[in-house]
């Protein structure tokens, strides 16, 4: 399944968790039932993992130092053609691995992957 963030691309990547509404339960002494509170539209701290191929060593160390200039950009994410939503980029682990031959992937013939973890925050 295709995704990405911004524009880069990945085959794999996990499925980071949009915003979503906070609510708090409150239950008072000699009251029946329980009080709901919303308390905003927050995005939680949050890591996902990506893996792509590349043609050349060379241009997976390169999408590495991407990957990691992109911290304190904001992107969108799709996964499948569907936008999860906008995500802060808080911090980009990389790293980047020669395969000895390749085929298939988004590259066709790789001789080299990308694996990331992506430190993210859902962004309102």
């Amino acid at each position: 399944m295709a995704a990405s963030l911004g524009t880069f691309s990945f085959l794999t990547l996990s499925r980071p968790q949009g915003a979503q509404m906070g609510v708090v339960l409150e239950s008072r002494a000699g009251a029946a039932g329980h009080a709901a509170w919303k308390t905003g539209t927050r995005g939680e701290h949050q890591t996902c993992e990506s893996l792509v191929d590349v043609t050349t060593y060379a241009l997976a160390e390169a999408l590495v130092a991407l990957y990691e200039a992109a911290s304190g950009e904001i992107r969108a994410c799709t996964i499948g053609g569907v936008l999860i939503g906008n995500f802060l980029i808080t911090h980009v682990g990389a790293k980047a691995e020669a395969v000895v031959l390749g085929i298939g992937g988004l590259n066709g013939l790789s001789r080299a992957q990308v694996h990331a973890t992506w430190h993210l925050v859902a962004w309102v």
